[in-house]
Parts: structure tokens; C-alpha cells; sequence
């Protein structure tokens, strides 16, 4: 692209160096027990979960205070929104800091998963007034279930999908969510989830 650069222009050449880091090879427990900034964007590009990021948030907010590195803080703040949003949540308040989002999450974000949930039961009613009010209620909480794996995990595995839309009661549906909540990652997730009576004839009868 250039031809020989002489001796006297080397000097301004810029000479770079930089260290790629991949956030998806970043073992969670190293995240957990660093608390700067870089391993707290690493932990929020990897959550969709509210009650996760409300604790991110929490441990921001004395790193990041009202007046400091105000155009970062805006990009932080754009950055939980985004992960807000993936997590069913909408119409959430624009704030300007950090510890104005912090104060926010701490007083809303019960009320908003209320509202998810409520929002997937009513999905369910919708349905269920096509195709009869129970099985619509089903249908409703699966695709709840659904939605809050994918929000965590990302894609998910098929047999793990037609599990779901296999297990219709509420007993059963409420254990995956306790066990989904409670892993760190899809392996983990699938690790219990493939210990469960049934879940094996379930995935054979899909085949």
C-alpha cells in the first residue's frame, strides 16, 4: 500500500501492541473474583438476566461515579439497556449515570420481572382462547420457559426445545426454570437437565 518508508519517518510509524481477549473463554470464576471494569463488561455481555445484571450494576456503581468518565458511563448504560431489552424487559426510563440506573434496578426490577411473567401468562390466555383456555395456559408458560432459557443460554439444543413443549405441567416446568436459574451455563443446564425421569424417552420419541 506504501512504498519504502525512509529512515527519518520511521520515527512517527505507530508501533502498536494489544492483546485479544475472547469473553467467551474467560472462566467465570476468574470474572468473579476480578472487580474492575474490563471483567464487569465481560460478566454483562454475558447475562440477559435481570437479577444478574442489577448485581453488576451494584458493583459499577462505585467504580463509575455520578461526575466520572461521563461519555463511558454512556456507553456502559447503553450496553445494560441492550441486555434489559434481550431480557423481555421494555420501556425502561432513560438515566445518565450509573448511579442513577443503579437506583432504578433496585426499585424496578422486581415489578418488571412481575410484568414479564405476567405478560407470558396473559400470552397464554391469547392462546387459550383459540385453542382452549388450559392448553393455551400451557402454551404460554412453555413459551415463557423458552423465552427465559434462550434470554440466558442463547440458542438452544432441539431436544432441549421439544422437551419443553412436551412438559406441560406446572410442577415440572417450575423445577427447569429453579435449575435453569441456578446454572452458571448451558452445559451445566444440560447436564441436569438430561438426569430428569423422562427427558431421554422424551428426546427418543422426537427421533
Amino acid at each position: 500500500m506504501y512504498g519504502p518508508m525512509s529512515p527519518h519517518s520511521e520515527f512517527y510509524c505507530p508501533h502498536l501492541n494489544y492483546f485479544l481477549l475472547d469473553k467467551n473463554f474467560v472462566p467465570q470464576q476468574q470474572l468473579q473474583e476480578k472487580k474492575g471494569l474490563v471483567g464487569i463488561l465481560i460478566r454483562l455481555e454475558r447475562t440477559d438476566d435481570p437479577d444478574i445484571i442489577k448485581v453488576i450494576v451494584r458493583e459499577m456503581k462505585p467504580l463509575l461515579p455520578r461526575d466520572f468518565a461521563l461519555p463511558l458511563q454512556e456507553l456502559f448504560l447503553d450496553l445494560i439497556y441492550y441486555h434489559l431489552r434481550k431480557a423481555g424487559i421494555e420501556d425502561i426510563p432513560k438515566v445518565k449515570t450509573i448511579e442513577e440506573m443503579h437506583a432504578m434496578l433496585e426499585e424496578n426490577i422486581v415489578t418488571w420481572k412481575e410484568k414479564y411473567i405476567s405478560q407470558g401468562r396473559q400470552e397464554g390466555l391469547q392462546e387459550g382462547r383459540k385453542e382452549g383456555l388450559q392448553e393455551g395456559l400451557q402454551q404460554g408458560q412453555q413459551k415463557l420457559l423458552l423465552k427465559f432459557l434462550r434470554s440466558k443460554f442463547g440458542l438452544l439444543p432441539q431436544p432441549v426445545t421439544a422437551y419443553i413443549e412436551k412438559t406441560p405441567d406446572d410442577e415440572e416446568q417450575i423445577t427447569l426454570l429453579n435449575m435453569a436459574n441456578a446454572s452458571a451455563s448451558l452445559e451445566v443446564f444440560l447436564n441436569q437437565l438430561q438426569t430428569l425421569p423422562g427427558y431421554y424417552t422424551s428426546v427418543e420419541k422426537q427421533n
